[in-house]
This record gives structure tokens, C-alpha cells and sequence, in this order.
């Protein structure tokens, strides 16, 4: 498969969610506090990590079974990097991480993450 463009891929999608989550901390959150800045700003991630997928799959042109590959790898890469980074380096307890999934509390990274896997299929179905 495509291992190095799906690596330089991930990075881009990880370029955009971190810029993503500054901008939320530094301008969003302090405007409308955390919790509506998590939520808006997760689905402006969404958004924008979805266009960095089209760009992707436009570079690339996966075929559909490659597509799906790419986005399994891509969700396993960025929960192995959120849990990995943010527990063992920024020492946040399991919990806290866990919270960021409890869509009954109005957390949806869960959304995020459904993006990550689904957006390289649904990018090379529109391409066709």
C-alpha cells in the first residue's frame, strides 16, 4: 500500500486538529467557554480534516478498498497518538480522556474520529 503518503497524510490531518484545538483554547473557549468550544470546534475539525482527506485521496487515489485501509490506520494512528501524547506525556488521567467520548455529556470526539475512519471512502466515492 501507500504506507509513506498515508503517513504524510495522517501528519497533515494532525497539523490541522492541533491548529484547530489552539485556535479553540485561545480564542474560542475564553469567548464561549470550554464545553461550546469543544463542541463547535470539533465539527469545524471535522470539516477541515475531511477537506485535508479530499485533498488526500485527489493526490493518492486510493482504490475503495485502499480507502478503507487508509482510514483504519489513520483511527489507529490518532487514538495511539491522543492517548499516548496526551496520558503519558501531559499526564492526563484515563478518565478525563475517556470523558472526551461520553456523547451523553455533549463530548464528540467520537465524531471526529468517525470522520478520520470513514473520509478516505467516502472522499474516493466522490471522485467517481
Amino acid at each position: 500500500m501507500l504506507f509513506a503518503e498515508a503517513i504524510l497524510g495522517w501528519l497533515a490531518q494532525l497539523m490541522v486538529v492541533v491548529a484547530v484545538g489552539i485556535a479553540r483554547d485561545i480564542l474560542v473557549a475564553p469567548a464561549i467557554g470550554a464545553q461550546a468550544a469543544h463542541q463547535i470546534m470539533t465539527v469545524v475539525a471535522c470539516a477541515a480534516v475531511f477537506g485535508a482527506i479530499v485533498l488526500f485521496v485527489r493526490w493518492v487515489r486510493p482504490t475503495g478498498t485502499q480507502a478503507w485501509a487508509l482510514g483504519g490506520l489513520w483511527l489507529v494512528l490518532g487514538v495511539a497518538f491522543e492517548f499516548g501524547v496526551f496520558h503519558y506525556v501531559g499526564d492526563q488521567p484515563w478518565d478525563m480522556l475517556l470523558e472526551d467520548y461520553n456523547l451523553l455529556r455533549g463530548r464528540l470526539l467520537l465524531l471526529l474520529w468517525i470522520t478520520v475512519l470513514t473520509g478516505p471512502y467516502l472522499a474516493t466515492r466522490l471522485r467517481r
